[in-house]
């Protein structure tokens, strides 16, 4: 849809793009991103001749936009730009309609065009359609000029650092409304910006540049896993702690050893699993392989198990228990039947909100989400402890060429068949890695 081919631009002596080779496709939302001076906003503006270059060419569905008519070019390519831009003297109505109304479009349709967009970018049109820009918020009248950029259905639109004039919580709302706006319309898209968490929000690519030249042009993800050389890690910075975890998946993570047992199992081979493995939970199957229960450590201290069979009880209420027969009842009378679960393709960041509780100690919750795959049948646990270590991990930097999964071959391991307790067959799920306690594994984060 764009494309750059070998595009130079000089003022003077001074080189502010230096043989650019960009394409964006069609419905792909680019970001160009780099330090200041890199060239970012000169290259946007070429696309529709606000700038021309030195040498080169910029080419927009095939065609060389310099051999376009200009005006014409400009009226089918949306514009954004950081101070919106908007007539004052001109009602939120007429600003959005200017571009339908200089290609000629009849009253009634630019009227209905005004109100889908700004249903579309979340404005009443009862109540801002007659308003002027100066009675609008700064995130008002930056979403009215989204909506301006997309009235006449162009299928490019150019935004310069739009959000940048405005407060850190309307930027994040403007981020998550253009994220909506974009999978609405499917537009082709570039975007300039400065901040690298706002291009990770939004990208479908990003392309980095320095001192008018490509850096790297790449998916969020290659950005941060395939650094082209230093300056893309230095320049990502921190970022890429949390952005790591965007692209990490379920299997890659979970740290902790499962067994599993046939859901018609007793409690005594559940304890069994147990004593003989040091693990921390039990998976229950059917006949199929598939999870149907998970009994946790945290599920045997509530029963008074927690310290029954092995050498013996410990406590008046786990010999309680025993004298009552626990132990010949079914194990499926302890589990969590249905348990949470998460696919081991699924990305880890999906497993947050199932395993972190604000106002209440997580490291002692003893939540587990089962990791599983495609026939549901258990593969591992993830755990709060198994997110922490993951942040110290990351938090302390990730081996040069990006980061590599725990275990000590950078593979996910399946489950392998094991001697499992009782009549039951088990399956042992591991991968390498320290066991490090949640609590230390937190305070290293935070001191690091």
């Amino acid at each position: 849809m764009i494309r750059f081919e070998e595009v130079h631009k000089s003022y003077g002596g001074v080189h502010a793009l230096r043989g650019v080779d960009i394409e964006v496709r069609e419905g792909e939302f680019t970001v160009l991103i780099g330090p200041s001076g890199c060239g970012k906003t000169t290259a946007l503006k070429m696309v529709n001749r606000l700038i021309t270059p030195t040498k080169g060419r910029v080419l927009v569905g095939g065609k060389d936009v310099a051999q376009l008519d200009a005006v014409q070019l400009r009226r089918d390519i949306g514009y954004v730009i950081q101070e919106t831009g908007l007539f004052p003297h001109m009602t939120i109505a007429e600003n959005i309609a200017l571009v339908p109304r200089l290609k000629k479009w009849p009253k009634s349709r630019r009227d209905q065009r005004v109100d889908e967009l700004l249903h579309l970018v979340g404005l009443d049109p009862d109540e801002y359609r007659h308003r002027y820009p100066r009675h609008l918020s700064g995130g008002q009248r930056q979403r009215v000029g989204v909506a301006r950029a997309l009235a006449a259905d162009p299928p490019i639109i150019l935004m310069d650092e739009p959000f940048g004039a405005t407060d850190p919580i309307t930027r994040k709302q403007l981020q998550r409304e253009l994220v909506r706006i974009k999978q609405q319309v499917k537009k082709t898209i570039l975007f300039v910006t400065h901040d690298i968490s706002e291009a990770f929000v939004l990208a479908d690519s990003i392309c980095l540049l320095r001192s008018g030249r490509v850096v790297q042009h790449d998916t969020p993800e290659g950005l941060i896993r395939r650094p082209a050389e230093p300056f893309v890690t230095e320049f990502i910075g921190d970022e890429a702690l949390l952005h790591e975890l965007e692209y990490l998946r379920a299997g890659e993570v979970g740290e902790s050893r499962i067994v599993t047992l046939p859901d018609t199992s007793s409690v005594q081979q559940a304890l069994q699993a147990f004593s003989n493995s040091g693990i921390k939970a039990v998976c229950l199957v059917d006949e199929n392989g598939r999870l149907t229960g998970v009994i946790t450590r945290r599920d045997l201290a509530v029963a008074g198990l927690d310290h029954a069979g092995g050498t013996g009880p410990s406590s008046g209420k786990a010999a309680r228990a025993l004298n009552n027969g626990a132990l010949e009842r079914p194990a499926r009378e302890l589990a969590t039947l249905d348990p949470p679960h998460i696919r081991h393709d699924e990305l880890v960041r999906e497993s947050f909100p199932r395993l972190i509780h604000p106002g209440r100690d997580n490291a002692d919750a003893g939540d587990y989400l089962v990791v599983v795959d495609g026939n549901r049948r258990p593969r591992g646990l993830i755990g709060y402890e198994d997110l922490v270590r993951l942040i110290a991990r990351l938090s302390k930097g990730a081996p040069e060429g990006g980061f590599s999964p725990s275990s000590a071959d950078g593979q996910a391991h399946p489950a392998r068949r094991t001697a499992g307790p009782g009549d039951g067959a088990s399956f042992e799920v591991t991968a390498g890695g320290s066991q490090r306690d949640a609590r230390s594994a937190l305070k290293e984060e935070r001191s690091a």
